[in-house]
């Protein structure tokens, strides 16, 4: 039997209401039956509406009676706010989509005839009053705009049809505000007209309501321009930059900063993130062949200390530099035939290398040839175009298209050779690229290695895990050097290389590698002499042999000054460690540049770094193997990758067409080739010239910034720069650290709110065999979750398998994993602050350096601590990376196994997936707007890998733009990452850009029209099925299951509406507009609740929408405070969008809260009071500061040890119980909400309420001089608004504690205890009622005594503007006597009060005459007056009021 609403949530889903308990469904389903009854109302009302103001009757009036008193469901719709929504939803959404369906159907019946019109025209049937129409509709576009334009007029035609007065318009907002007179769409509710007047109001309502939903109706279709327009990538990018600042800030950092691509193309972005993917593909392999080389050393166990004769570190020490003079050695010299003849003792077959170097070149050449080639053809196509349009004379046509042909038949046949001796050559191309010219099998152990291995076995330890791990580092760097040797470059630089194979590596100083402010090298005073001693010896060989003092004293001089020049300036041939260093960790040259490029082609590697002897004493030589081949490998991916990523921009940017963005000197305007704004020529940044094709041509300055990821350089120029990096960003990047990376309780949220990313994009209704893929293979599934743990898990703790190796390796490479928003940040927050080691990747740096001891300058306690806590910190971004990156692959999992079931209906397949690809299909152009990374799917060695690359690319794709990812995030938040606001800023622009992809995704998998129907359901395509689960389950992720997960824990815990509203009131203001989930109540009965949001990854998109909806709901039933509260919520929803980037950041809140706040917080709580004398506050403000920048999880830590031994805070005396914290360890703690302390926080704001609204009424018209009466009265009724809004506030919180269940007595208490509130006040607060408060006797007193000295000062005699204004007063009072907080709205009397006009300048003769009496015609004379002339003034301001103008005689008013 299916279960009702009632049996699921029984009565706590009902809420109380005056006349019965109606439930929320009971409510919202019965304002669905009302708003549908009200349709045929206002229908036959509409045409009653037009027969009296014809007939000037009240039939209209009349039908809507009768419509109301028959309707059975009035009653209950009205009782809740969910019954007037759904009841407005469905009165006006269903006419207005009818409205638009008929809209759209008129447009298309338009576009025919005027397409049959103007063809007729064009036929000569037709006179030319056709081009009237093709003008006005624009035939070839009105399919789209004809519609839309249809759909707008006819939804808001619809609309119009049912318009209902009680719904009202959004301009009905704006009632009693300034902003009324703009309100043109405001509603006429004058019901005292009748008849013909009655009839015109009601149509003209109509008009407004209709007028408003077409309107709005464009708004969204803006909108949803601008959404479009955000989120469709620039197929072009931006041409030129604006000439004014704020034109160019807007290209900037406007629409196109919030993009992924910038001001480039998705072209662009996705070529440079391919090469990111595929350095760190590199550095991860790498990575993992030091893990096994430690291993290996582990596995010897003591038998190097045996070997040395050594203690354990100093022995891995001399092992390290044995091993480092392997892997790259020296050039050494033996005797031959009575010749000395030098050799490298490489560890690469020699045979080995010549076939490589043979096959590298003999590829080189095919590329070279194949370009060629290419740009002749071009070439050929240039001429015949201008040959075409008579550009040329036919004879140069002929000449130079002779030598084009020529000169390609040469190429043909010398291609031809090439192809001949190798016909495999694009594979082994491709082999190089992708797995590495040489294997395992090509190295041997040198008679020096077999020496050392002989040596450890013979100390009882096992070699061959080492010898294995040795050679395989040898060989991930010659394979790199193979890569780089496909480059262009010179010559020399490439005979250089193909010599070194087998025996280079990059030589790496401690003092150039260890620049940042926590990781300083500094040499050893012992270090310092023993450098002076050898260059003063080199030195001493110039004097000859018996030198002089004097030359030995200046010598010592010359030695001393070279030397501390080295180690200030810290300068080699090539670098120099004083400049800036980019996001690769390289050195960026000229850092007085205001703009800086992060993408820079580095040669360093392919040079030596050739320091003279004394200078690498002082450097301090690394000769550790692990640190130098992760640097070594690290830095030739660098360039590798970049040198291709460049080749992909100059082949982008070079093709003719609209597209174009680089250009030569030549095809340029002078003065356009000089204007920054449109262009900027790329410079050379190493020391080897024509590394790239680039270099010397001009890029449009947009794209060139998006192609460099150009960048302010503010921080590192001056003072300030300085100052705000250290003093600002520094401690923001901890803040950020200690809360995420360094809380256990955030990384387990950040595991749980990870996997909502999966739901949202398609499990939650699982298709395509998504359930198998997640069991466990032991139940006969895929074991998705398993092998998602083996690429996280287990590389957290250094257990992958080979399996876990290659997995990981594919899904760097279509950018999957590594790619944490919240790491991401913090990594660039930290870059910003300090100098990255040498150009290695980060995590493989602090984790060498930490296990190698070798590396270690300091041996002492310190360092220890630095060293294991660097360690820990490298583990614990680890785990974070990883638990981000485990639902990544779950994702890509499922995706991949989808789309390999999608693409078999489609028949796409491993034979025919490129011609697919490169068609022009229905299907091709679905999957090339996915498939992003072509190279990587086209670029395989063979088509079966080739189409295996597609799949994962596919799923790559899906995953990168649905997924958060840190390499997508735009320009805009990047700025921002420097600014003191905002926290983790990066994430909520993720979820909405990713948000929206997942919705556009599953629309473009509905609307493709490809695909075959499933067995289960035929009729509809599986990509539509797919698409549609995907947008079902993004709905439910989104918005369903957070409402269940509410609404269900409210019915456990028999929670009401009523009092969930009420929670909202007295939460902390971050948890406001939260998803709260009542779990219980304490000892007293008060709620406890759950925080949903913060473990729901999707809260920043419900989150605006959830601040309309509580602000709604806690309103009265009436329609202004309804629309009131629309508007409230609309301002609420603005801040909650706004707040990630606006609202301070923890660090910088804190400061703010100890300085210029005063020791007050934003919550109310204070740092320090004010009675605590200097020292004291300094003392709390810097713990407070302090507390910023500590985990977040050590306030969960107390709380769960005070749970443990049943101890109170000593601060608040605030008791906790163990069943309440435990699952805070996850991110689910029980929040007690405790209404009682939340009314003293809520009282002390209300008290300082009054005290402001107070201050409003009297600050500048005490200040002394001149005031008007107008302005008191305005003054005092401005004040006595905002008086009457703090109460209403105040009583609404006093109202929500009592459904909270606290008695009145405790709020009474709380309120008496509350300095400065008056028992009047407090009678008012807790009745309800309002009364506006009478200015006080000090006030009274002090404007009549400023007054008065203002007329001796000035010798005049003007009237105490007080007296004047007090009528006027005493009107508001009167007119808000006690009226009801909740009900009524504060009263303002229509009347005006004009400026003084007895003002006598102090310049004119003074005259001084009595003061003139107006007479009352018609008044009865009192018998008695007063001498002042305050009845003449009331008499001049009201002539007509009789009765008050008597009563001003009478009395003194």
């Amino acid at each position: 039997m299916p279960e009702s609403i009632d049996s699921l949530y029984g009565e706590s889903g009902k809420q109380k209401t005056a006349a019965d308990d109606v439930g929320f469904f009971e409510s919202a389903l019965a304002g669905v039956a009302t708003g549908l009854w009200n349709i045929p109302k206002e229908v036959f009302s509409f045409g009653a509406e037009i027969y009296d103001l014809i007939g000037d009757t009240n039939t209209a009036k009349e039908i809507e009676d009768w419509f109301d008193e028959v309707n059975p469901f009035d009653d209950e719709a009205e009782a809740r706010t969910v019954g007037r929504v759904t009841q407005a939803i469905a009165q006006v959404g269903f006419p207005a989509v009818g409205g638009a369906i008929k809209g759209v159907q008129l447009a298309n019946r338009i576009r025919e005839m005027s397409q049959r019109a103007i063809q007729a025209k064009r036929a000569g049937k037709v006179m030319n009053l056709a081009r009237i129409g093709e003008k006005i509709l624009g035939a070839d576009k009105l399919t789209k705009r004809g519609k839309l334009i249809g759909g707008i007029i006819g939804g808001g035609a619809g609309e119009a049809l049912v318009a209902d007065e009680d719904i009202g318009t959004f301009a009905d907002i704006a009632k009693g505000t300034s902003l009324e007179p703009l309100a043109i769409t405001m509603m006429d509710r004058d019901t005292s007209l009748e008849g013909r007047e009655d009839a015109f109001r009601r149509l003209k309502n109509r008009l407004k309501f209709g007028t408003e939903g077409a309107l709005f109706s464009l708004a969204l279709v803006g909108a949803g321009s601008g959404i479009k327009k955000l989120r469709t990538p620039s197929e072009f990018g931006i041409q030129e930059y604006a000439e004014t600042t704020l034109g160019r800030a807007l290209q900037k950092f406007g629409i196109t900063g919030l993009k992924p691509e910038g001001t480039g193309t998705k072209q662009l972005l996705e070529s440079r993130q391919s090469s990111i993917g595929n350095i760190r593909s590199v550095e991860f392999e790498a990575g993992r062949a030091v893990q096994e080389f430690d291993e290996a050393k582990k596995g010897l166990g003591n038998a190097v200390e045996k070997l040395y004769r050594l203690d354990s570190d100093q022995a891995m020490k001399a092992l390290n530099k044995d091993l480092m003079d392997i892997i790259s050695p020296a050039v050494e010299t033996t005797k031959q035939g009575g010749k000395e003849v030098s050799f490298t003792p490489s560890l690469l077959k020699s045979q080995s290398k010549k076939r490589a170097i043979t096959e590298i070149d003999q590829v080189v050449k095919y590329r070279q040839l194949k370009d060629e080639v290419i740009n002749l053809s071009q070439q050929q196509a240039q001429l015949l175009e201008a040959n075409a349009v008579n550009k040329i004379t036919p004879k140069e046509f002929l000449d130079q298209s002779s030598k084009i042909r020529e000169r390609l038949y040469q190429l043909n046949k010398d291609l031809n050779v090439i192809t001949n001796k190798t016909p495999d050559i694009e594979k082994l191309s491709r082999t190089i690229d992708r797995k590495g010219i040489f294997k395992i099998e090509d190295y041997r152990t040198s008679p020096k290695f077999k020496a050392l291995l002989q040596k450890i076995k013979e100390n009882g330890g096992n070699t061959k895990d080492l010898e294995i791990a040795v050679l395989n580092m040898r060989r991930s760097i010659d394979n790199m050097s193979g890569r780089l040797l496909q480059q262009t470059m010179p010559l020399d630089v490439a005979n250089k290389i193909k010599t070194e194979l087998g025996a280079y590596t990059t030589t790496l100083y401690e003092q150039f590698e260890k620049t940042g402010p926590l990781m300083k090298y500094e040499p050893t005073a012992a270090q310092i002499e023993k450098a002076k001693g050898m260059l003063r010896a080199d030195k001493l060989k110039s004097l000859g042999p018996n030198p002089t003092k004097t030359q030995l004293d200046i010598l010592d001089d010359e030695v001393s000054k070279e030397v501390d020049y080295f180690l200030k300036k810290k300068s080699v041939d090539e670098i120099d460690v004083q400049n800036l260093k980019n996001q690769a960790g390289d050195v960026i040259n000229n850092p007085t540049k205001s703009q800086i490029d992060n993408v820079v082609i580095k040669d360093s590697v392919l040079l030596n770094r050739v320091l003279k002897p004394w200078q690498r004493e002082l450097a301090g030589v690394i000769k550790d193997p692990s640190y130098t081949f992760l640097n070594t490998v690290s830095k030739q991916a660098h360039l590798n990758y970049t040198l291709n990523y460049m080749d992909d921009v100059f082949k982008f940017g070079s093709q003719e067409g609209p597209g174009k963005f680089i250009f030569k000197a030549d095809e340029l305007n002078p003065l356009d080739a000089a204007n920054p704004l449109k262009f900027k020529k790329v410079e050379p940044t190493g020391q080897i010239n024509g590394l790239s094709k680039l270099e010397g041509t001009y890029v449009r300055a947009p794209i060139y910034d998006a192609v460099f990821d150009t960048t302010s350089n503010w921080l590192n120029r001056g003072g300030v720069g300085t100052f705000y990096k250290y003093g600002v960003l520094a401690p923001k990047a901890i803040s950020q650290i200690a809360k995420t990376i360094l809380s256990p309780i955030t990384h387990a949220r950040n595991f749980i709110s990870a996997s909502a990313f999966v739901a949202a994009n398609g499990a939650l209704y699982p298709n395509y065999g998504d359930i198998s893929m997640l069991l466990p293979k032991s139940m006969g599934g895929e074991g998705t979750l398993a092998k998602a743990y083996g690429i996280t898990g287990r590389r957290v703790m250094g257990t992958m398998t080979k399996a876990d190796d290659i997995l990981y390796d594919r899904l760097l490479k279509v950018g999957v994993v590594d790619s944490s928003v919240q790491v991401g940040e913090s990594k660039r927050l930290l870059k910003d602050l300090i100098n990255n080691p040498g150009g290695a990747e980060v995590r493989a740096y602090t984790d060498i350096l930490n296990k190698e001891k070798s590396v270690k300058t300091f041996n002492n306690l310190a360092q220890d601590i630095k060293q294991k806590a660097a360690k820990l910190y490298g583990k614990a971004q680890d785990a974070y990376v990883a638990e981000d990156d485990f639902f990544k692959y779950v994702n890509w999992s499922l995706e991949r196994n989808r789309f390999s079931q999608v693409l078999k209906e489609m028949n796409v397949n491993q034979d025919n997936f490129k011609q697919v690809l490169a068609g022009d299909s229905t299907a091709s152009k679905f999957l090339n707007k996915i498939v992003q990374r072509r190279q990587f799917v086209f670029g395989a060695p063979n088509n079966q890998e080739g189409f295996s690359n597609l799949l994962d690319e596919i799923a790559g794709s899906l995953t990168r733009n649905n997924v958060p990812n840190y390499g997508y995030v735009g320009r805009t938040a990047r700025a921002l990452r420097q600014s003191p606001f905002g926290n983790f800023i990066a994430f909520p622009l993720e979820i909405m850009r990713t948000g929206n992809n997942v919705y556009t995704t599953a629309i473009d998998e509905i609307t493709s029209g490809i695909g075959k129907g499933t067995l289960d359901n035929p009729e509809i395509p599986g990509l539509m099925k797919l698409g549609l689960k995907r947008l079902f389950s993004f709905g439910m992720t989104v918005g369903g299951v957070p409402y269940t997960l509410a609404q269900t824990y409210k019915a456990k815990n028999n929670v009401s509406d009523e009092e969930m509203n009420a929670l909202r009131r007295i939460v902390p203001e971050w948890s406001k507009n939260s998803t709260l989930l009542p779990v219980g109540r304490d000892k007293d009965g008060y709620i406890k609740y759950i925080d949903f949001s913060y473990s729901n990854a999707y809260d920043t998109l419900t989150r605006p929408f959830r601040a309309v909806v509580n602000s709604l709901t806690t309103e009265g039933a009436n329609k202004e405070s309804l629309m009131k509260a629309l508007g409230t919520g609309m301002t609420d929803a603005l801040s909650e969008v706004l707040k990630p980037y606006a609202a301070e950041s923890i660090y910088t809140e804190a400061l703010i809260d100890s300085t210029i706040r005063k020791g007050i917080g934003r919550n109310g709580r204070r740092v320090w009071d004010d009675a605590d004398d200097i020292g004291i506050k300094m003392l709390k403000g810097t713990v407070h500061v302090a507390k910023s920048l500590s985990p977040g999880s050590i306030s969960q830590l107390k709380r769960i040890e005070r749970a443990v031994r049943g101890k109170a805070d000593k601060k608040y005396g605030e008791t906790f119980e163990l069943k309440d914290e435990l699952p805070g360890l996850v991110g689910f703690r029980a929040i007690n909400s405790n209404p009682e302390k939340a009314m003293t926080y809520m009282v002390t704001s209300f008290g300082s309420n009054l005290k402001k609204a107070d201050n409003l009424f009297i600050k500048d018209l005490l200040k002394g001089g001149r005031v008007d009466p107008k302005k008191i009265v305005d003054k005092y009724k401005y004040s006595e608004q905002r008086r009457f809004a703090f109460m209403r506030d105040m009583y609404k919180d006093i109202e929500a504690a009592r459904a909270l269940g606290v008695p009145d007595s405790v709020i009474r208490r709380k309120l008496s205890e509350r300095k400065g509130l008056s028992k009047d006040i407090i009678r008012q607060i807790m009745s309800g009622v309002y009364t506006p408060k009478k200015p006080s006797k000090f006030f009274v007193d002090r404007i009549r005594k400023i007054n008065n000295e203002l007329n001796e000062k000035e010798g005049v005699e003007i009237e105490n503007p007080y007296s004047v204004a007090r009528p006027f007063i005493n009107n508001v009072i009167s007119s808000n006597r006690n009226i009801n907080l909740l009900e009524d709205e504060f009263k303002v009397p229509a009347f005006e009060i004009p400026k003084s006009s007895n003002l006598v300048s102090s310049l004119e003769p003074q005259i001084k005459a009595p003061p003139l009496r107006t007479p009352m015609p018609a008044a009865p004379q009192p018998t008695t007056q007063l001498p002042s002339t305050q009845a003449q003034t009331y008499a001049s301001l009201f002539p007509r009021d009789e009765l008050g103008n008597l009563i001003a005689q009478k009395k003194n008013i």
